[in-house]
């Protein structure tokens, strides 16, 4: 629950997102930030048409605005499985 974001004093949670962002097509791993804005870091799968992913992630209609960054998203390295929050902040900056 500490990913969260404020816009226009509302809190988003960043799972429910990371979630959605998951089941679309070609999407490895998807999460959100507050990072100049709000960003969207995506990790594709193999293959993924980056067009194709952005255009589905428009779809889901956020209500927010955003801006998609794609990237092989850092993994906390005591939980592989875990992005890694802080790395990922600093790799945006």
């Amino acid at each position: 629950m500490k990913q969260r974001l404020v816009y226009l004093d509302q809190v988003y949670y960043a799972f429910p997102y990371e979630w959605a962002l998951q089941q679309i097509p070609g999407v490895h791993r998807g999460t959100l930030l507050e990072k100049n804005g709000i960003t969207i870091a995506l990790e594709l799968e193999k293959g993924a048409d980056r067009n194709e992913v952005e255009q589905a992630v428009t779809a889901l209609k956020l209500p927010f605005p955003f801006r998609c960054c794609f990237l092989v998203l850092p993994r906390d390295p005591r939980h592989h499985s875990k992005i890694d929050y802080a790395k990922l902040r600093s790799m945006l900056e």
